[in-house]
């Protein structure tokens, strides 16, 4: 059984851990975050989408800024840093 099922059939040594967090452990990797003082954990979005979309660039700013090209290019649509 793998991580996300693991997560699902609610095992509780990963029930504590946030699904993103799951998620990104499942595909090999790590994500920056910081947790305010909320409770509320923020993720970088950079490196979810070098994670979850496969990219081999060294640079992980390098898959955000392809995704919002080609998001860019779609339609009216303009994404911030």
């Amino acid at each position: 059984m793998n991580l996300i099922e693991r997560y699902f059939n609610e095992d509780p040594e990963l029930t504590q851990i946030p699904l993103p967090e799951i998620i990104i452990q499942s595909l090999g990797g790590k994500m920056d975050f910081i947790d305010p003082e909320n409770g509320r954990r923020l993720y970088a979005v950079r490196d979810w989408v070098h994670i979850v979309s496969g990219s081999t660039a060294k640079q992980k700013h390098i898959a955000w800024r392809n995704l919002k090209k080609s998001i860019e290019g779609e339609g009216d649509f303009e994404l911030s840093h």
